[in-house]
């Protein structure tokens, strides 16, 4: 899948492992809308941005908020989910690097 989405990095690869295990893919409806949103030269981060944000609005309106907030914790590398602190690069050796 992170090929799918021009995802190189360690990070895009544990975000779409994330998108698979916790909400079983994405639709095809979400990929196009994923994919037409993105830019020529728009950054990795930029685009797992996207992806974060479209795939949660498919997540039961309940979950949406936290979905986002995991989501974006692998986007951009850092932060609080369920009330515990992530660093991805610091704590688990996963940045940007190619995976």
């Amino acid at each position: 899948m992170a090929k799918e989405y021009g995802l190189k990095s360690e990070r895009g690869v544990a975000l779409m492992t994330d998108v698979n295990v916790q909400n079983g893919s994405i639709k095809t409806a979400t990929k196009n809308k994923i994919l037409a949103s993105f830019k020529e030269n728009m950054s990795e981060v930029e685009k797992m941005i996207i992806i974060s944000t479209l795939r949660s609005k498919d997540c039961n309106p309940q979950w949406q908020a936290d979905v986002l907030k995991r989501k974006l914790m692998y986007a951009n590398g850092i932060g609080t989910v369920h009330g515990i602190i992530f660093d991805l690069a610091k704590d688990y050796a996963i940045d940007l690097q190619d995976a």
